[in-house]
């Protein structure tokens, strides 16, 4: 039985390395890794001095701390050994030696897998494109991955959510992180729906280098990628690069349906010029069909542009309470004004809110439990103090708002912004009776 702290445990040090690669090739599991004196391994011309340095310091108590948030926050943890840990994986030479799981695993084992890859501002002809070709691909049961940021990533994953296939999502930070509040909503479906995926352990924050790992995963899980839009050195093309690198077939968006850089880069390097979706498709199950990715008088898809849509439409495409989108809807409406408040970043001091600080300057009557999973939560989403303050009141059991309000000091109104960002960051829980707790 696969030792999942001793996986987490090894990870922590060599997840991701040509290095850890080779080792357990060699060694088969994590156990049969660390249970061998470094210095000997070094001594021996198994291991260089660097990789020697890392196996002493990799950390049993920081590996127990991760496997034990998981269990605690319903997270799937996989390793080389487990039943669902994808064969694409395994033929690479850096390969994922954990990957954290929030929805169904056993997308990682479908047999049809298609990456869906493009720039975070697209035109409205691409991201439109994305989406056409991401519900043709689910439409014929085919499982679209891509890397859930804003743009033609997010396009695909909401063009996937629509058919009968699913999605996975590969992200370049930790489970847990709230690294683009603009994507809360989907990203719940995705985890009802689809599969999010992480090489990262809980909680981490992206770093320059985790776009480019997690763009190697993407273009290893699926047998074809296609980039939609790109600039001639965005990061779509190191996907392209990384799938051309593995064998896989590669597509670009065909300058007849848009036109870019990127794309007509690949194109005069071999990628095939992609401008129907049928095409994508006869490479997995065989299709008369045509998919256009282009029609005349086409429009955005609604879900992608908020802006287009009352508030009451956003909630229902969302599936979620007017009241519940609210704080989203307006952030993406206004993201330059909204945004540092909606993460909790400090406020923008509009008229508003600077007469609102002036006459009311209560101190928060709380005082902080010595929770470190707690503390690491609100570093990482950068709660504001009324965050904060509603957070570490609450506990398993549910507590009414006037109860949360006589702990904190918080005005109602407050409180309720507070209550209401936490439930989005899906750190809170409300329960009947206008009670919260915590998730």
């Amino acid at each position: 039985m696969e030792n999942i702290v001793e996986w987490i445990r090894l990870s922590l040090v060599l997840g991701g390395t040509n290095a850890g690669g080779e080792l357990v090739r060699k060694f088969g599991t994590a156990e049969n890794i660390l249970s061998r004196d470094p210095e000997l391994l070094f001594k021996a011309g198994e291991i260089s001095e660097e990789t020697k340095n890392k196996l002493s310091n990799a950390s049993l108590i920081k590996a127990q701390t991760i496997a034990s948030v998981c269990r605690n926050f319903g997270w799937t943890v996989i390793t080389p050994e487990s039943e669902f840990f994808p064969e694409e994986l395994k033929k690479i030479s850096d390969f994922p030696l954990t990957l954290y799981l929030s929805g169904n695993p056993g997308l990682l084992k479908a047999e049809h897998k298609a990456a869906v890859v493009g720039t975070r501002h697209p035109s409205d002809i691409s991201l439109t494109a994305a989406f056409r070709l991401a519900s043709a691909l689910s439409e014929n049961g085919i499982t679209t991955v891509s890397g859930g940021a804003l743009g033609i990533d997010r396009a695909s994953h909401e063009g996937a959510l629509t058919g009968k296939g699913s999605t996975i999502c590969v992200i370049g930070n930790g489970l847990g992180h709230n690294y683009l509040p603009e994507r809360v909503f989907l990203k719940r479906r995705i985890e009802k729906y689809g599969l999010i995926v992480s090489e990262m352990p809980p909680f981490e924050s992206p770093t320059h280098y985790s776009f480019p790992k997690r763009n190697r995963i993407i273009a290893a899980l699926a047998k074809t990628l296609t980039v939609v839009q790109s600039q001639a050195k965005g990061g779509s093309l190191i996907s392209a690069d990384y799938a051309l690198r593995y064998k896989k077939r590669v597509f670009a968006l065909s300058p007849e349906v848009f036109s870019s850089k990127g794309c007509e880069g690949l194109i005069s390097l071999g990628a095939q010029e992609l401008k129907n979706a049928s095409q994508i498709i006869n490479c997995y199950v065989k299709s008369s069909a045509q998919f256009p990715l282009k029609n005349s008088g086409d429009s955005v898809p609604k879900i992608l542009k908020p802006e287009k849509t009352p508030l009451s439409e956003f909630a229902a495409l969302n599936g979620v309470s007017e009241a519940e989108a609210f704080p989203l809807y307006s952030l993406m409406l206004n993201p330059s004004e909204n945004r540092a408040e909606f993460l909790g970043e400090g406020y923008i001091p509009t008229e508003k809110n600077k007469k609102a600080k002036t006459s009311k300057e209560k101190t928060p009557k709380y005082s902080e439990p010595q929770n470190i999973l707690k503390e690491k939560i609100a570093e990482t989403q950068g709660l504001s103090e009324a965050e904060r303050a509603v957070y570490f009141s609450l506990g398993k059991q549910p507590q009414s708002l006037d109860s949360i309000a006589d702990k904190t000091g918080l005005e109602i109104s407050e409180l309720m912004s507070a209550a209401t960002v936490l439930e989005l960051m899906e750190l809170i829980s409300y329960h009947p009776g206008n009670r919260v707790s915590l998730k």
